[in-house]
């Protein structure tokens, strides 16, 4: 099932609000609203606590090969003409 996406429903319930950036008229920043903060929070803390235990699982090295190897293959393939 396909969701429907609002741009503007966040900032009309107030979790976000936007701000323009003064060096670029273009960029546009939003900032969580404080009781969206803590409901955000609450929510990603699980994961972000999963995460960092996995990550601890693995020394330097591994973490480094990790890293590389998603954009491993796309290096190889810019060096055929």
């Amino acid at each position: 099932m396909a969701v429907a996406v609002c741009p503007g429903r966040p900032e009309r319930v107030r979790r976000v609000r936007r701000a323009r950036d003064s060096a670029g008229r273009r960029v546009v920043h939003l900032h969580y609203a404080d009781a969206a903060r803590a409901a955000a929070r609450s929510r990603f803390r699980p994961l972000a606590d999963a995460t960092e235990a996995a990550r601890s699982c693995f020394g330097p090295d591994e973490r480094s090969a990790a890293l590389r190897f998603p954009t491993a293959p796309d290096e190889e393939l810019s060096r055929i003409p």
